[in-house]
Formats: C-alpha cells, structure tokens, sequence
C-alpha cells in the first residue's frame, strides 16, 4: 500500500514537470479531482478505475492480468512454505514484480486518462442558443426565465442571467434541440453591464451529445 500512495505522489510530481506550474495549478483546481477518483478505485483494485473510466476491455485486461500475477505469486511462495525451501524461486520474485508493475501502471494510466478524458468532455462552444432556466437566487426566491448562453460543453454552460444566484444551487435548465437536464453553480462574475451575471454551470450529469 505505501508503494501504491507513493506512485500517487511521483505521478503528482510528474504531472508538474512535465505540464509545468502553471498547467498544474489549472488541473489541481479543476481536472485533478477526477483522476484522483479514478486513482482510488485503481488503489482498490486494478482495473476499477479504467472501468470507471469507461475502459471496460483495458479495465478486465489489467485486472486479469493482475489476478493471474499475484494468484501465481501467492501459490508459489506458500508452496514454497509449504515445502520447506529456503530460497524464493526467480519465478516467484518476476510474479511478485510483475504484479506490482500491473497495479503502478493501472493507477499512473486511470488517473491521467480520466483527466484527459474530463478536459475533452468539457472542451466549450460558443453559442447565443436561449435555454429556460428555473431556480432559486440568492433572495430565496423563485424563478423561471429565458437566458442567452455564451458558451456549452458536454459537462458545463456559461449562462448571462439577470440576478445574484448562490454558488452552489441546483437549476433547472431547458434546452430548445436537448434534453431537460439540472446543474449546481459553480462560479459568477459581473459582466459590464450592471443588470446581469455571467454563470457558470456545471451538469450534474454530462450531456451525451451537444
């Protein structure tokens, strides 16, 4: 386990000399969350987090992979207990690398891909297509108007909205050509004129197509 938490801290390392601080600091503060899920499920077990990831045959490769190092790692060293040897077989000892070789790779290879995977998801569009949206802001009041969006992504939208809404509330959102989906706030800014806001949104569930 030291071994694995270790590799989560060099593939950190890696991630900042190899996109460098300034590249680091956007996936730290927005990406990075994603590829630590999918680095979690790898912790528990190899393969998970390319399931997650929506690998499923790389995810059951490595898995497989995994199981047949370490079950023919453990046979060999309790039959080796078993028999009285005094000296690991070289076999045993290429298992035992093999199989944490397997999971280093596994971790390294579902938290960069989930990154990847996340940025291409929420590469954005400009567009000024109206979408309804209905929530509550920061009066506590209800509302249900019609807004321009600025821009659109499979996971995200940037709304221009003519009221004050709390980071982190749920709306409502209805597009003309798209299914009806629900998103929280994540940021806002004024815009130059003093009547509206620039909102950003994230969707509780990613789009399947824009």
């Amino acid at each position: 386990m030291n071994i694995l938490v270790t590799g989560i801290h060099i593939a950190s390392a890696g991630m900042e000399q190899l996109h460098g601080g300034a590249e680091m600091a956007s996936w730290n503060g927005c990406y990075a969350r994603y590829g630590n899920k999918a680095a979690l499920l790898t912790v528990a077990f190899p393969g998970l987090g390319q399931v997650h990831n929506k690998q499923f045959l790389k995810g059951i490769a490595i898995a497989g992979a995994f199981c047949i190092c370490s079950f023919g790692f453990a046979y060999l060293y309790l039959h080796r207990l078993a028999s009285y040897w005094t000296n690991p077989s070289d076999l045993s000892i290429y298992l035992f690398l093999l199989t944490l070789i397997t999971w280093e790779v596994s971790l390294f290879d579902a938290f960069f891909c989930a990154i990847k995977f996340r940025k291409r998801d929420g590469k954005r569009f400009n567009t000024q297509e109206p979408v309804r949206v209905s929530g509550v802001d920061v009066n506590k009041e209800k509302f249900e108007q019609l807004v321009p969006m600025r821009n659109l992504s499979k996971t995200g939208a940037c709304l221009a909205v003519p009221r004050e809404i709390e980071k982190g509330s749920l709306l409502n959102l209805e597009f003309e050509s798209r299914p009806k989906c629900r998103g929280r706030v994540i940021w806002q800014r004024q815009m130059d004129r003093e009547d509206q806001l620039l909102v950003g949104v994230e969707f509780l569930t990613p789009l399947a197509v824009l």
